[in-house]
């Protein structure tokens, strides 16, 4: 995870008078750098003149589009509860909600020292451990899969069914909700996603629909929200947990399964940016790992999993597109490259959907 120079001023006397008071073990004054690669919440790293690191991620300021997306009073629970559990996570120390404080919502957690890894092939990584990484990082999902939620409190996060017919009744109220959203400079509405209508109409039809199932799901599980150990094939932390619920376990086996995705259904310039796709496991072998792990084989539903997947990030995009041009984007430079998904992600969504009713039709012929 890069860090780079403050982008999102904090008022950092009120934090170090806030540490004082709730985290004495962190020393002062500190020094400050922001992350640079989260798109929802700015996220800062904290430094110690003793060298101690520690993480801050705060609700970015003004007025929110979708609420969701930033709900950092929930992630901090929901990490505080999976201490619990063999799940790797990172330790988080103190949550304020005070806005006197720094304006938003805002809480203190563990800095993880290991790798970031953005690019899901694992390019530069030898054979060997690329194949241990995609396996620990399957196992970690089970784990994350098979956790007894009521057991650590976590019963009231969501509900247990219905998970992709609710989620699309969200997605829905966000995407219009950002469609309304002006550019500062321009006044021009932010642009809809691409067959909105018919990418709904397809997911409300229930004719295709996975069969319901319910369990604890991160809710953004990719490669590149896992903190690898700095020289092991292994993962010691699992990231960005702010879009966690209960709900269908195929919402995360798509998402990390996503690149071979793309690898069989992008376009020509989304297929340029995956040359390493015969350099990872096979697919068929990564779900056979799950289904082993978690009791449950995703491949008959993975097709609509990867449609809605690839529709879902479309309004993600369509949502840092909104953030941007209200002046609350927090990922920099990036937030551009991500804005300019948008569209082929939903183009790939219709793809899937054309693959998912021509095998429908093949299995009556």
């Amino acid at each position: 995870m890069s860090q780079a120079a403050v982008r999102q001023a904090i008022d950092e006397k009120a934090l170090e008078e806030y540490l004082k008071r709730e985290l004495p073990h962190i020393d002062g004054p500190l020094r400050l750098q922001q992350f640079g690669d989260g798109q929802s919440n700015p996220t800062y790293l904290l430094i110690s003149p003793s060298g101690q690191r520690h993480v801050l991620r705060k609700q970015p300021p003004g007025t929110l589009v979708s609420g969701s997306a930033h709900r950092v009073d929930r992630e901090f629970r929901v990490l505080q509860a999976l201490e619990k559990t063999a799940v790797p996570v990172p330790r988080v120390f103190s949550l304020c909600m005070d806005p006197r404080v720094l304006g938003t919502p805002f809480y203190v957690m563990e800095f993880l020292d290991g790798r970031i890894i953005t690019d899901p092939f694992l390019s530069g990584i030898n054979e060997t451990d690329r194949r241990k990484m995609w396996h620990h990082a399957v196992r970690v999902l089970a784990m994350i899969h098979s956790v007894d939620i009521a057991s650590i409190g976590l019963s009231s996060l969501g509900k247990p069914s219905a998970f992709y017919q609710r989620q699309l009744k969200t997605f829905t109220r966000v995407s219009t909700a950002q469609r309304q959203v002006r550019d500062r400079w321009a006044a021009h509405p932010v642009a809809p996603v691409p067959r909105f209508d018919e990418l709904v109409a397809f997911y409300q039809d229930q004719r295709h629909a996975p069969a319901d199932r319910s369990t604890l799901v991160h809710g953004d599980y990719r490669i590149g929200n896992l903190m690898w150990h700095k020289t092991e094939p292994r993962v010691i932390g699992v990231l960005d947990w702010e879009l966690t619920t209960i709900g269908h376990p195929l919402s995360d086996v798509a998402s990390l399964l996503d690149p071979y995705s793309r690898a069989q259904f992008g376009d020509q310039a989304m297929l340029a940016k995956t040359p390493g796709i015969e350099s990872i496991p096979e697919l068929a072998t990564v779900t056979q790992w799950y289904t082993e792990m978690a009791g449950w084989c995703p491949d008959k539903d993975l097709p609509w999993g990867w449609s809605f997947h690839a529709f879902r990030d479309s309004i993600i995009m369509q949502g840092i597109i909104a953030r941007m041009v209200s002046g609350q984007a927090s990922g920099g430079s990036s937030a551009m490259a991500h804005a300019a998904r948008m569209r082929p992600e939903a183009e790939r969504a219709w793809r899937i959907i054309q693959f998912v009713l021509d095998r429908a039709l093949s299995s009556k012929l």
